[in-house]
């Protein structure tokens, strides 16, 4: 890994990824836009359409229906009066409208009185009885107001009308009829924009009043089956479609607007597609073009962190050769920092011998001189009473006094340093053969595990000397096995154990940085366990009424002893 390989993953994390996420993440919100504004458009387009087209009809209808109430009208049928009154009344109306209409007047049997044209539209020529159409709508529907979108044929240019009618009664009897005629055209103008989707207009059985579109129309004239009863987003004939629909109960009216939205969802597509492509050509190129930049100017960068690596794994000292970048200055640093460290390590190895000079010293002072001159007095007497006994203590102690002064071996295997522990606890035996008894345990996956020589026979002593139970006899218990890969090792005694406040007492003493003046011995060892294994290792001591036991947990790895690795 090189630094210009770590800058660009910071510009691919902080500057290509965000615009990449900004991208998707403007390009959901533009599709979530596009979707929420076509719904929010076709419903106010269609509540707009609904509003203007109940606005001109309604208005028609209620002429309509003061019309048809008109008393004047049963003398203008029978031909006893004239209609241009009448004829000038209703033209007031109809040029007060935004939508212009025809008019007709007819009597019972379907012949035109007066209107705005002499001309009647092929539904308005056929004659009673009536069996379908518009005027069979007028014949039944005597209460209220019918509308109907109608063929007038050739009469006109226009070839559809929007009819409004009402039949005339008069004492329960047809006496004729009124029809305005609207464009559909004209009305479409009027209560569509055209910028949002297609306006169809039906009665409440489907039946089509005004339509911009006759592909959303079936052959009997009524709004396709497939639209019917559907709001939002619907798939028909494999396109996708949104529905806008209104219900005008006062005239029993739907008006939808239907939007085609897959041309514009195909465009937004593609356009998503080429602005991503765009995007993506921009972020390689960039990259390209800042690799080859951070290429040239970072090499010096890459050296010292190669260096460093080698100095970390290795410890060695390589100088980065001058590149002329402009990141030389810190090579001339770089160089600087290595001759400093040189300089330090130096002065470290140098502390290390001496600590550790001093720490054999501390270690051969661990054997009491008492215990040495008491040892010479009872080989002295053995060599008179049982010379094989004396020769044995002999073998024994030299052993033990050459291991322990031997500044050669800082680590050892457990084996060795038992077997001199169990030299050691013979010869007190051999001394004390009444009143001390002792039990080494060791399992066989700790037999070979390395440990800093001579670090439990301080503790091995303490419980010798110190664990005699009250009838006076010392009984000391060695143990030692592998758990969770550490070496755990406990020293036990059976004396009468130690009270809260002395146990607390030793464990600030030996967690103490400064050699101490008491529990010298318990302080070497946890001291040296801490310097060569760090925090998690040490000592720790329980004590109760059955005794005290002293363990240690060190693990399987080597460690550092005054600045050099030990393995």
């Amino acid at each position: 890994m090189t630094f210009s390989n770590d800058v660009r993953k910071v510009v691919m994390k902080y500057v290509v990824v965000p615009v990449l996420v900004a991208y998707f993440v403007i390009l959901a919100i533009i599709v979530l836009f596009y979707g929420l504004s076509i719904s929010y458009s076709a419903k106010a387009e269609c509540h707009s359409a609904a509003s203007r087209f109940e606005s001109v009809v309604s208005s028609y209808e209620k002429r309509l229906s003061s019309i048809v109430e008109d008393r004047s009208l049963e003398r203008l049928i029978a031909g006893e009066i004239y209609g241009n009154a009448f004829s000038e009344r209703v033209y007031d109306f109809i040029n007060e409208q935004d939508i212009p209409a025809h008019f007709f007047l007819l009597d019972a049997h379907g012949s035109l009185v007066i209107g705005s044209s002499t001309i009647l539209s092929n539904y308005l020529l056929s004659k009673p009885p009536y069996n379908t159409g518009f005027m069979y709508r007028l014949h039944n529907n005597l209460e209220n107001p019918s509308k109907m979108l109608s063929q007038i044929g050739n009469a006109r240019t226009s070839s559809m009308v929007l009819s409004i009618g009402q039949a005339i009664v008069r004492e329960d009897q047809v006496i004729g009829y009124f029809v305005f005629e609207l464009s559909p055209s004209r009305i479409l103008e009027y209560i569509s924009t055209g910028e949002v989707g297609d306006v169809v207009v039906t009665n409440s059985f489907f039946t089509t009043l005004v339509t911009s579109k006759n592909e959303f129309i079936d052959q009997y004239s009524k709004l396709r089956t497939e639209y019917r009863g559907k709001t939002g987003l619907v798939e028909i004939d494999a396109q996708k479609i949104y529905i806008a629909s209104e219900y005008l109960p006062d005239m029993d009216t739907w008006v939808f607007i239907l939007v085609k939205v897959g041309t514009l969802s195909k465009a937004i597509l593609i356009t998503g597609i080429a602005a991503g492509l765009v995007l993506v050509v921009s972020v390689f190129a960039i990259g390209g073009v800042s690799g080859r930049v951070l290429n040239e100017e970072a090499s010096s960068i890459d050296g010292l962190i190669s260096s460093i690596k080698q100095m970390k794994a290795k410890g060695i000292y390589a100088p980065v050769e001058p590149v002329g970048s402009k990141f030389s200055s810190l090579e001339a640093s770089y160089g600087e920092l290595l001759q400093d460290i040189r300089d330090l390590a130096q002065a470290n190895r140098q502390e290390a011998t001496m600590r550790e000079r001093a720490e054999v010293k501390q270690l051969e002072s661990q054997f009491n001189p008492h215990f040495i001159f008491n040892t010479l007095e009872i080989i002295r007497c053995y060599i008179k009473i049982d010379p094989v006994v004396a020769n044995r203590m002999i073998l024994d102690f030299s052993s033990l006094l050459r291991y322990s002064i031997d500044s050669n071996v800082q680590f050892v295997p457990l084996r060795d340093d038992v077997h001199y522990i169990e030299c050691y606890l013979s010869m007190n035996r051999m001394s004390r053969p009444n009143d001390l008894s002792y039990s080494i345990e060791v399992l066989d996956e700790a037999l070979d595990v390395l440990v800093p020589k001579l670090c439990i026979q301080p503790l091995v002593e303490n419980a010798v000397k110190y664990g005699r139970s009250a009838s006076g006899v010392s009984e000391c218990t060695v143990r030692a096995f592998v758990e969770d890969s550490r070496l755990k090792v406990l020293v036990c005694d059976n004396g009468p154990g130690m009270d809260d406040a002395k146990l607390l007492d030793i464990a600030n003493v030996i967690a103490s940085d400064e050699t101490p003046s008491r529990y010298f011995g318990l302080y070497n060892v946890h001291r040296r366990l801490k310097l060569i294994y760090g925090e998690s290792s040490g000592l720790s001591i329980t004590s109760g009424s059955n005794g005290t036991c002293v363990a240690i947990s060190i693990p399987l790895a080597g460690g550092f002893a005054g600045g050099v690795l030990y393995v």
